[in-house]
């Protein structure tokens, strides 16, 4: 605690009620605001409810290559009640669970490879228990952004009440995610994770 630093969030408009994250493959680190808030600086996206991306060196708010995102929040992946997030080591894929009571599973693939700014996002439609697929969601805009979870509630997607931790099995692949309401942990498959595609044998 002693060594600990401030990291300076004053670029994003700070943060709020921050939960687990994740570390990058190449060492980043992904703070997640588990708290979600209207757009009070007019700026026109939501000011909370986001991922952060954050270089552990320099302790600041990471720049894209593009450009676009410097200072900015990972608008890309959603707004939601963010939970975690897991990095697929392909370096654009990534799992993401909401931290809510009808909350889902995310599913985001970036165009370039560690660059959060820009990609497709889908969210879980299916079984728990069995075969489901990714559908794709909009996500272009601002207001498409802020709108992640109407979206995902109108396209039919499959609740969990409450998710946890997101993780990759290292040996096969498989996906865990941990769903504290439901006292269950959930296993599946994404065999096409820079697609949205079928996912297998969910359980």
């Amino acid at each position: 605690y002693s060594a600990s630093e401030d990291v300076d969030f004053s670029s994003v408009n700070g943060t709020k009620v921050n939960c687990s994250g994740t570390v990058t493959p190449w060492g980043t680190i992904v703070t997640s605001e588990e708290n979600r808030s209207g757009d009070g600086n007019g700026d026109g996206y939501n000011d909370f409810g986001w991922n952060i991306e954050i270089d552990p060196v320099t302790k600041s708010v990471v720049d894209y290559p593009d450009g676009l995102s410097g200072g900015d929040k990972m608008w890309a992946l959603g707004n939601f009640r963010h939970e975690n997030i897991v990095v697929h080591p392909n370096e654009r894929t990534v799992y993401q669970a909401e931290d809510a009571g009808s909350g889902h599973m995310y599913k985001f693939v970036a165009d370039s490879v560690r660059d959060f700014s820009s990609g497709d996002l889908y969210v879980y439609v299916g079984s728990k228990s069995g075969n489901g697929k990714w559908v794709q969601l909009d996500n272009d805009t601002i207001p498409e952004q802020n709108t992640t979870i109407a979206q995902a509630n109108a396209v039919g997607a499959t609740n969990f009440a409450g998710g946890e931790d997101v993780e990759i099995n290292p040996i096969d692949g498989s996906i865990y995610v941990a769903v504290k309401n439901e006292s269950k942990i959930y296993r599946f498959v994404d065999d096409f994770p820079l697609i949205g595609d079928t996912v297998i044998n969910f359980d």
